[in-house]
């Protein structure tokens, strides 16, 4: 469960998703183990489900489970697709069983979250810090970030929200280890936590951690805590920290907030109301796991560029109610508000518990912090474990399980043929087959970077690499997409009528897989220009082209970078007043792409607007210089 923040993959190949998923896999795998070996915990998990909050999850598992039968695709909604794999089922029933060991083995269960919990903190602080300073790479080749911090997370955000989650679990082990040596560790781990936090840059984690402060703060304060001088430190302490980080992280995200695109708070208000419409549309099973960038390529107009004006993937709303409602229903999302109700009124039936408390607080920033990212292979099972120590402790409270001292009491103990005991079984068979498959999407990952890095000097072994990767995970439009954006690289070179064939066919296939995703109509639209582009007076080329980009503009009529590909393949065979119109639509959507501004100057002067000519290349002149100089 810690260890899933620890694991990226070499780089130049994906850090999201197949290797975390596979150590997932083996973490819910022993958790299942643990479970099915110790009776008392898998009656503990048996009570667990008796209770309100067990009761709201499994009824989100239930609606997950018929809307994944439901999709469009149940193979991607089950297993998930590339980059990240986490709105697969099977991630999502991963990351709730490794929560488990919150109450797999009570007594020593709080201990060793905070333990490993902390030294994940340590590795992925410093390793972001490294980061920030420049003394080591970002792996993920994101140009989009290169000024806030990874680490091993893949994705800044990601990074922010883990480490505010992960930090009051340190806390606990600063608080309540038994030996020194590991409260001294936690220290430091509270340290790094807060360096990741700020070196990523992330609005949302910083929301998450001041809310989960003050609500740490609203809990603790019983009247015997109130006249405690160290706890009046500990807020003292705790609010100049919160200061520092608030500061830290605003400062650096001014210019991300000015910027177009899905990352202001503009934009993902806009991206929110559509997403209400799409639950509107579906009101009882939503659309599948993995459903909602499909839906939402197919509702519209919002602009996705980034200030570069390069187009950017929407997978997910970025909200966690909303996330929930469109793939598996509104009545998904109530059960999910009552589970997060429930949590919380154990919370504050139990504050007088600090590791309630603060596993409670660890709850409670993952939860806000959720309204403003996605749930990851990272931060989902450390959330889950948080709400099961919650839940465990009020077991324990009731009666239902051993005290806290260590004196027994009565333990339901569950028969021979009880349901849980196959269950435990079987999902540790689940398990093993997803580690497995991970393995197996390892190996198209692998396999799709050995076709980017041959397809410009031997083009049949690239080939090759890609027919493997589809092998691999068939259900996955990426390998085929990944196939046809290689064909553009190696249309140039040797082989070139067979790379722009084989690559269409690729594209035209993903397009079918993922139909509403514009983005593949363009990149095939690409193709057929770099073909129209090295092949003069090939007139089918430039017909398929410019179908393959109108298509792509039906379903996303602002990407500017269609329009620019557009007014390309028209400047280049002489239509310059229909280029000319691309190209301004292309620059009136993103006034930062420099290359536009270009192909715009250059459309104007061969009109005889030298003025307007002039005015273009200043703008491209001065685009360029400034990304140059960042």
């Amino acid at each position: 469960m810690a260890g899933t923040p620890l694991v990226m993959a070499p780089w130049g190949l994906n850090p999201f998703g197949p290797v975390k998923l596979f150590v997932l896999c083996l973490s819910a795998a022993l958790v299942a183990v643990g479970v099915a070996l110790d009776r008392r915990a898998l009656a503990r998990v048996a009570a667990a489900f008796n209770r309100p909050a067990g009761l709201a999850l499994l009824t989100i598992a239930g609606l997950f489970v018929l809307s994944t039968g439901l999709a469009a695709d149940p193979r991607a909604a089950l297993l998930g697709t590339y980059p990240g794999y986490e709105s697969g089922l099977l991630a999502l029933a991963c990351m709730v069983v490794a929560g488990f060991v919150g109450v797999t083995s009570y007594d020593d269960s709080g201990p060793l979250i905070a333990r490993s919990v902390s030294i994940a903190l340590i590795v992925v602080g410093v390793y972001a810090l490294a980061q920030r300073v420049g003394l080591a790479g970002s792996g993920a080749g994101d140009a989009l970030q290169l000024d806030r911090a990874q680490s091993t997370l893949g994705n800044a955000s990601n990074l922010g929200l883990w480490c505010a989650v992960a930090l009051p679990w340190a806390v606990y082990g600063v608080r309540d280890a038994e030996r020194r040596p590991w409260r001294v560790m936690s220290g430091i781990a509270v340290a790094a936590g807060l360096t990741g936090l700020v070196a990523s840059g992330s609005r949302g984690a910083v929301v998450a951690v001041v809310v989960g402060l003050v609500g740490w703060l609203f809990i603790s304060a019983t009247p015997a805590r109130i006249r405690d001088r160290r706890v009046w430190l500990g807020v003292g302490v705790g609010v100049l920290l919160a200061a520092v980080v608030v500061v830290a992280v605003t400062l650096p995200s001014v210019s991300r907030i000015q910027q177009g695109g899905v990352d202001t708070v503009e934009g993902r208000l806009d991206v929110w109301k559509v997403s209400a419409r799409l639950i509107a549309q579906r009101p009882f099973l939503g659309f599948g796991l993995g459903g909602f960038g499909s839906a939402f390529a197919t509702t519209g107009s919002l602009p996705l560029e980034d200030a570069a004006g390069r187009d950017r993937p929407l997978e997910d709303p970025h909200n966690l109610l909303l996330s929930t409602g469109i793939s598996a229903g509104p009545v998904a999302m109530v059960a999910l508000l009552v589970l997060i109700a429930m949590t919380g009124r154990e919370v504050w039936r139990l504050r007088t518990r600090s590791r309630v408390v603060l596993a409670g607080a660890a709850a409670l920033t993952g939860c806000v912090g959720l309204q403003f990212h996605f749930v990851t292979l990272d931060v989902g099972p450390l959330l889950l474990a948080s709400v099961a120590m919650v839940v465990c402790e009020a077991q324990v409270s009731a009666g239902e399980s051993e005290s806290v001292h260590g004196a027994q009491r009565a333990v339901p103990e569950l028969p021979t043929n009880a349901w849980g005991l196959p269950v435990a079984w079987l999902l540790v068979g689940v398990f093993v087959c997803g580690a497995v498959g991970a393995l197996g999407l390892m190996g198209a990952d692998a396999a799709m970077g050995a076709g980017f890095s041959s397809a410009q000097t031997d083009w049949p072994r690239a080939r090759a690499s890609f027919e493997s990767a589809h092998e691999r995970a068939p259900w996955d439009p990426a390998p085929l997409w990944a196939f046809g954006r290689a064909a553009r690289e190696a249309a140039p070179g040797p082989g070139a009528q067979g790379a722009v064939e084989s690559g269409a066919t690729a594209l035209r296939d993903a397009a079918r897989m993922s139909p509403g995703n514009h983005r593949v109509l363009r990149d095939l639209g690409d193709l057929y220009a770099t073909r129209v582009l090295t092949s003069s007076g090939d007139g089918r080329a430039l017909s398929d082209a410019l179908a393959a980009y109108d298509g792509a503009l039906e379903l996303a009529p602002t990407d500017s970078l269609t329009w620019l590909g557009r007014g390309g393949v028209l400047l280049a065979t002489g239509n310059l007043v229909e280029a000319r119109k691309s190209l301004e639509r292309s620059v009136e959507l993103s006034p930062r792409l420099a290359v536009a501004w270009a192909n715009l100057a250059q459309v104007r002067r061969a009109l005889g607007d030298m003025a307007g000519a002039n005015q273009a290349q200043q703008h491209a002149d001065a685009l360029e210089l400034e990304q140059r100089s960042d």
